[in-house]
């Protein structure tokens, strides 16, 4: 026990963010309990009032002056809730497992690939709405599975892999916040044609921040599970995609890595709205493998598993250094 409180004492951000990570892995929180769906209400609400008719300009820039005021507001009520408690590590910690929110989406995708194994399409359709913005209402089996990959890997890279890259940077209140940004991202969406210019300044921030986990970790990441071509895809993807201008760079980074380890061809056209979103394929023509899900799932669960264990023989290797030298 003297052991415990000891290494505690001396690494309390370490120790905290893996029990954090261990938390949210075993105990996912669906976002109607957590602070996401407040964030998310706040979100619609303000579009439906800001987002009116006007030129491109005034449509930008009424974006840019919500985002500021949506952040602002989020910012005082955290800011307020700090200032009545104990703000230290644990409170930064619990701040970052509201941020976090991956492994309700790596269930549901697993649901979704129970469902197509059953032949229960209208089932895995029902799911994969919910972790998704685009309508599926229209999928067929290729469809579904090619968009539950690109959402899981989409999630994962927003709701685990950046809040806790914002968190060793930073803390909790930064992760948090940025959980509030993706939640606007998610209804701001600007390949909506109504939001096509409100909804570029939250595209272009999120996008930003980003861009750092997707140079530094993706390499990493494809590591994990053979994905030697990933780079050719975005060569040769890179001017389509660009030019759609339907999804950030850093997207294609992460579905072409994907597309590679799975084999599995993925992008393409989709829907949402009704509005037809073009966009090119990535490693056009490849088959869908069946298991391609599951697959990404236990890939992703890999990466997981050796950054806590990292984590944890890092805890145990500076133990040790410091009390026996």
């Amino acid at each position: 026990m003297e052991l415990i409180t000891s290494v505690i004492a001396v690494y309390p951000e370490l120790i905290a963010l893996t029990l954090v990570l261990l938390l949210e892995w075993l105990f996912p929180l669906a976002s109607k309990f957590t602070p996401a769906y407040m964030f998310n209400v706040l979100a619609s609400s303000i579009s439906n009032k800001v987002a009116q008719s006007g030129s491109q300009n005034q449509q930008m820039l009424a974006g840019w002056l919500a985002l500021g005021t949506y952040l602002f507001l989020i910012g005082v009520i955290l800011g307020s809730i700090l200032f009545a408690v104990t703000n230290d590590i644990w409170t930064q910690a619990i701040l970052l497992y509201f941020a976090l929110g991956y492994q309700s989406v790596a269930n549901q995708a697993s649901a979704v690939q129970a469902c197509i194994t059953q032949g229960q399409k209208s089932a895995a359709r029902t799911i994969l709405a919910h972790i998704t913005e685009f309508d599926v209402s229209r999928l067929s089996e290729l469809g579904i599975n090619k968009l539950t990959l690109e959402s899981l890997i989409k999630r994962f890279v927003s709701f685990w892999l950046t809040p806790i890259l914002l968190f060793l940077l930073f803390d909790g209140l930064t992760a948090l916040m940025y959980r509030a940004l993706l939640e606007a991202y998610i209804v701001w969406q600007p390949k909506h044609v109504k939001l096509q210019y409100f909804g570029k300044a939250v595209f272009k921030v999120k996008n930003t921040i980003e861009f750092l986990p997707t140079v530094i970790i993706a390499p990493i990441y494809s590591v994990f599970k053979s994905s030697p071509h990933w780079g050719k895809y975005v060569k040769v993807t890179k001017h389509q995609w660009q030019h759609a201008k339907a999804s950030s760079f850093n997207q294609l980074v992460w579905l072409s890595i994907v597309s590679a380890g799975c084999k599995s061809e993925l992008a393409g056209p989709l829907m949402l709205q009704q509005q037809k979103i073009g966009r090119p394929r990535i490693n056009q023509g490849a088959p869908l493998d069946p298991s391609a899900i599951g697959v990404l799932v236990h890939w992703n669960n890999r990466f997981r598993a050796t950054f806590i264990l990292f984590n944890i023989i890092t805890l145990t290797t500076l133990y040790f250094t410091n009390n026996f030298h």
